[in-house]
This record gives C-alpha cells, structure tokens and sequence, in this order.
C-alpha cells in the first residue's frame, strides 16, 4: 500500500514538472518575438496535413499564455474570446470548436514547441564547438555588396527598350 502512495505521487509530482516545463517553454517562447500574433514562428512536422492556420494556432498559443496552463476554466476562456475577437469574425471552423477539440489542439501545440525546445538543446552543444557565430540566416553586408555586384544596370537606353517590345515608339 505504501509502495503505491509513492508511485502515486511520484506520478503526481513528473506530471507538474512537465506542466511547469511546459509553461516555462511557451513563454518564452512568445516573449522571444515582440508581436507574437504575426512574427510566432511554428515548425510544423512535415508529415500531417494542418487542419488549423498558423494564425489560430498562434493564437491559441497566446491565449493559453495569456491565462496560463493551470487555470481551470481556460479553454471555455479561449473559446468565448475566439467568438470575441474580430480577425475569426467569419472562420466558422475556429469558431465551431469545442473546449475538448481546443484543449487537444494545445496539446497538440505544446508538443510541437517542447520538440522543438529539445531540438535546439541538441544542437546547441554542435554549434559552440564548432565555434560558429552565426545569428541567422541574414547575410553579411560585404555578401550583399558581392551579390549585387554581378546584377547588371538597367540605365543604358538600349536596355529600357528591350523590356518593352511590343509597344509602339511615338513619332
């Protein structure tokens, strides 16, 4: 009996380490972008087809931040402020969810960033030995200059005429 109080609570005590990982992982998540309803970036598996927008997931995401995991009542929340709010004025199917079907596509959510997050750290061992600096995907300014380098003017005369072969010069 004893033996199954503290498996019980072991139980009890992994599930609100996750939970708390979990919320620690979406914040930060949406406080790394300064507009998380445009600039969120959700990195899809590519092998299902989506049934939901990045722009509702976006906002799920938000939402459940915004209340946070813990509250009880927080997907009937999320669902009166997606008949609330003006962008899902006409999307029917965002609209039509049920607090289960919300509460699903959170999970769904959370999954997808706790990958991610276990991706990264991963791979974050790989880059600093490596010595790499790179921020980005951004180019470099004296890349740019080199690029563009090779890009032909379109000043000269000749040039401005061939791109417009069928009109007719006036005389």
């Amino acid at each position: 009996m004893i033996k199954q109080e503290t498996y019980i609570q072991q139980r009890a005590e992994q599930k609100r380490n996750k939970r708390s990982n979990l919320e620690t992982l979406l914040a930060k998540k949406i406080s790394s972008v300064r507009y998380p309803m445009q600039e969120l970036e959700l990195n899809y598996p590519t092998t299902k087809g989506k049934v939901y927008s990045e722009e509702e997931d976006r906002y799920l995401l938000c939402r459940l931040n915004y209340y946070g995991m813990r509250a009880d009542d927080v997907y009937e929340r999320i669902k009166k402020d997606i008949s609330e709010f003006p962008v899902f004025r006409f999307d029917w199917f965002f609209k039509s969810r049920s607090t289960q079907e919300l509460q699903r596509r959170c999970n769904t959510l959370l999954g997808m960033i706790e990958k991610e997050a276990e991706g990264k750290e991963e791979s974050m061992p790989a880059t600093k030995a490596s010595g790499s600096t790179s921020r980005g995907k951004k180019r470099g300014l004296d890349d740019i200059k080199d690029s563009r380098a090779s890009t032909p003017a379109s000043s000269t005369p000749a040039a401005s005429s061939t791109k417009r072969p069928y009109k007719k010069k006036k005389t």
